[in-house]
């Protein structure tokens, strides 16, 4: 188990490229580009599958959850859609098999209905 805790962990995953620890908290993310918080947040997921997957990292799998949890709910509009989606379809395996998290297929579906209702209204959005 490591000794940092999930903010620091977070910390490090959305350090934008070449940017040393400590250097986030003197700009912090509210002055990052469009395009350092997309990375930040695919960061964040890819720290997650390490720490599902036991890459790197001891495995951990409700730091896993937690950690891709966040992205899903701290995603905006502006990121567009890649970091969401890949993080709303993880929560969903995650909820259906028990991953970190306790069996939910509620949720899952819930999960599951905002993606098919955010495609529909993103394409309404496109047609105009």
């Amino acid at each position: 188990m490591t000794d940092k805790s999930f903010d620091e962990l977070l910390q490090e995953a959305c350090l934008p490229e070449g940017w040393q620890q400590g250097e986030a908290r003197k700009v912090g993310p509210d002055s990052w580009s469009l395009s350092e918080k997309k990375r930040a947040m695919m960061a964040t997921l890819d720290l997650a599958l390490c720490y599902e997957q036991g890459k790197g990292v001891e495995k951990n799998e409700q730091m896993a959850f937690r950690l891709t949890e966040y992205v899903y709910a701290n995603n905006s509009i502006d990121l567009g859609d890649d970091p969401w989606k890949d993080a709303a379809y993880r929560l969903i395996r995650y909820y259906r098999e028990g991953v970190g998290t306790p069996v939910d297929n509620t949720r899952a579906e819930r999960i599951s209905n905002s993606i098919h209702s955010s495609k529909e209204w993103l394409d309404d959005i496109l047609s105009r």
